[in-house]
Formats: C-alpha cells, sequence, structure tokens
C-alpha cells in the first residue's frame, strides 16, 4: 500500500492510517495467535496420544493418568501469555516495515525479509525474557 501511494491516499482523505490499516491488524494478530496455540497444545496433546498409544504400547487409562500428572494450568497460562506478546509483535513488525517499504515490487520483498527476520529475533529475545518473567516470579512454586 506504501509503494501504490495508497497510504497516502488515505492521508489525503483525512483518514489515520494508523488507526485505519495498523490497529486491526494488530488487535488480530493479539488475538488470533493464542487462539491458534490452543489448537495447536490440543492437536499436540492428541497426537502425543496417538503416537504413545499405537507405536509405544502405553495404554490410554497410563497417558490419561500421565497427562493429569504433569499438566500444569500455570504453563498453559504463561504459553498464552506469550503468544498474545508474540502476536503483538509479529504485528507491529509487519506493520512497521509496511509503512516504510520503498522501492516498488523490489521494496516490498526486502521489507517482508526484514520484518520476518526481525520478529523471528524480537520473538526469540522476547521469550526467554517472558519464560524468565512468569516462571521465577509470577509462576514460582
Amino acid at each position: 500500500m506504501k509503494v501504490t501511494e495508497q497510504i497516502d491516499a488515505l492521508r489525503a482523505m483525512a483518514i489515520n492510517p494508523v488507526r485505519y490499516l495498523v490497529l486491526p491488524r494488530l488487535i488480530a494478530s493479539i488475538t488470533m495467535l493464542p487462539v491458534v496455540t490452543i489448537f495447536a497444545n490440543a492437536i499436540a496433546v492428541f497426537g502425543g496420544f496417538v503416537v504413545a498409544v499405537t507405536a509405544i504400547g502405553v495404554t490410554p487409562g497410563t497417558y490419561v493418568v500421565a497427562i493429569k500428572q504433569y499438566f500444569f494450568l500455570k504453563d498453559l497460562y504463561a504459553g498464552l501469555l506469550k503468544a498474545t506478546f508474540f502476536g503483538g509483535i509479529i504485528g507491529t513488525m509487519g506493520c512497521y516495515y509496511g509503512f516504510a517499504t520503498e522501492g516498488g515490487a523490489e521494496g516490498v520483498g526486502v521489507a517482508t525479509t526484514r520484518a520476518v527476520v526481525s520478529s523471528c529475533v524480537l520473538v526469540l529475545v522476547s521469550d526467554y525474557v517472558l519464560a524468565n518473567v512468569f516462571f521465577r516470579l509470577i509462576f514460582a512454586s
């Protein structure tokens, strides 16, 4: 949108591009990444059940007892909170580099690569920081 001057057109029509473009994307990424995380966790537990029962020979009752014994809600809460932060980071980086795009189609590719790389680095760094905060300070047993 920056390359095709659509953002400039929004400004010319007195529409705030941040409110019109960034805010919905940021809200969507902050909302949907925890939802996707819930689905991924459910699929992982079910997949673990299938592999344990079919490939390893664990009885279904043993698997369920182990889940009850080793599943802690604090791990789920921390994962969902971290996913919320990660969604914010991903949405923010995509919008930031999208607004800074220059140079036609080649610039869009460069901006996309920069957004992905910076998102990955920031997610890794924030994962380290958030894990320390959650499990050393907030969820310390």
